[in-house]
């Protein structure tokens, strides 16, 4: 019996120190690799896109249309922009007369001028059409506005256009 009782107790020995191997045994560090969550870039409307400005500015000079031509420009490609300007104090066009915007994008600032394309009267107001154009030379996944001010010797109206 005495043989039995030691190969049993170097059978429970050598369990106690299998288990306690395990249990005290350092698992090898897995390497968690977190996927990149990477922002969805929402597709823009294509084409020429006309925007109405509603301001509660009523019987001023105002900025009251924006036309963007096209809205999802190529990098590379110019892109149009036609301003609708309305002053009911109906006063004579001069000089200082003008409109100026910045293209805002992901990376860059593209100030950019326009010219005065057509003056005529809208029931006692003075309604001018100007147009100017800027090449974008950038991105637009995250940034993507347009600043146009309206100007003239005492006045000036700003308007921004945000699409992203």
């Amino acid at each position: 019996m005495s043989k039995k009782l030691i190969i049993l107790a170097i059978a429970v020995v050598l369990v106690l120190v299998v288990v306690i191997l395990l249990v005290t045994r350092q698992p090898e560090p897995v390497e968690v690799i977190e996927p990149e969550i990477v922002p969805e870039v929402f597709p823009l409307a294509s084409g020429k896109q006309t925007f109405e400005i509603i301001t509660d500015l009523r019987k001023t000079f105002r900025i009251i249309e924006a036309e963007v031509d096209p809205l999802d420009v190529k990098e590379g490609e110019a892109q149009l922009v036609r301003v609708l300007v309305k002053d009911f104090e109906d006063k004579p066009i001069t000089y200082e007369n003008k409109v100026e915007a910045a293209a805002y994008t992901d990376n860059k600032i593209t100030p950019f001028s326009f010219e005065l394309r057509e003056v005529s009267d809208a029931n006692g107001a003075t309604l001018t059409t100007w147009e100017g154009f800027w090449v974008l030379q950038d991105t637009y996944d995250k940034i993507y506005m347009i600043s146009i001010v309206a100007k003239t010797a005492d006045r000036e109206h700003t308007v921004d256009l945000t699409f992203r």
